[in-house]
């Protein structure tokens, strides 16, 4: 709990950058905000053209609006089949900026790499295209936005699009404050680099200052001896403050993997 909040108050939610940074609030209930799921949907039902190119509206030929909000928030999702849409407008309280995909140069031949324009601002791990994905365009550079956002496609062909963005309820408390997306400003290079880490261990180990804080982990062997129907206490943890639990690994030797995998883990 960050110094000076009310204990009987809820967590202050994590935004924007933080979203990444304080990855193990996740599971934490986020009271206050407001998650919304938009895409090119066939709004009659039908699911035409796969749902795909279904506009809200359209201001020019190369300006077809697939999403539009108003009020403050954070987009944090976009997927594209492909490059399919690109040039895209991003237009951020009132400031219109262009995102593209280096395939839209040649669109017939794309090439066997590609990357989002401007590459310093949508980098890998939180920009992938369709060449490293092997089929759609995928955007989790966090976009906020104080009073609106409206996304529009420069081209119609086969247009998906899926978009998560997240809303706040007056007053609730955010871990930083939301200001108009910084079109020209890369992610953090140390959210890039954990999030570089997915797929490794990031729990904290014993005698790691993470580790420390949250309490030295120790193995225990009371499910050697638990039978068939049985059941035994591994651990209790009475610490007289409030904690996290990080994780609960289990290690077993290959004959006892099914064995393993018959028994249920009780936490009360």
């Amino acid at each position: 709990m960050p110094a000076g909040q009310d204990a009987g108050s809820p967590p202050a939610i994590p935004v924007v950058l933080d979203c990444y940074r304080q990855w193990e609030r996740w599971p934490y209930q986020r009271i206050g905000a407001r998650a919304y799921l938009r895409s090119t949907y066939d709004r009659s039902g039908g699911n035409e053209g796969a749902d795909a190119s279904h506009f809200l509206y359209q201001l020019a030929d190369d300006m077809s609006v697939a999403l539009d909000v108003e009020g403050p928030g954070v987009l944090y999702f976009v997927r594209t089949n492909h490059w399919h849409g690109s040039p895209w407008h991003y237009a951020v309280d009132g400031l219109d900026h262009v995102v593209s995909e280096s395939a839209t140069a040649d669109p017939e031949r794309p090439p066997p790499a590609s990357v989002f324009l401007p590459a310093a601002v949508f980098p890998a791990p939180l920009a992938l295209t369709w060449a490293q994905t092997k089929g759609a365009d995928l955007v989790w550079v966090p976009i906020p936005f104080e009073r609106s956002l409206r996304l529009a496609y420069g081209r119609t062909h086969y247009g998906t699009g899926y978009f998560i963005y997240d809303q706040y309820v007056g007053g609730a408390e955010l871990s930083r404050p939301i200001r108009t997306w910084d079109a020209e400003m890369p992610p953090d290079a140390d959210v890039l680099a954990l999030v570089s880490r997915a797929g490794t261990d990031l729990a904290p180990r014993p005698g790691t200052p993470d580790g420390d804080r949250t309490g030295v982990v120790q193995q225990d062997s009371s499910l050697a001896s638990v039978g068939p129907g049985e059941a035994a206490v591994v651990r209790q943890l009475r610490p007289g403050r409030p904690m996290q639990l990080r994780a609960i690994e289990c290690s077993v030797s290959r004959a006892q993997a099914v064995d393993l995998g018959r028994a249920r883990i009780r936490i009360t």
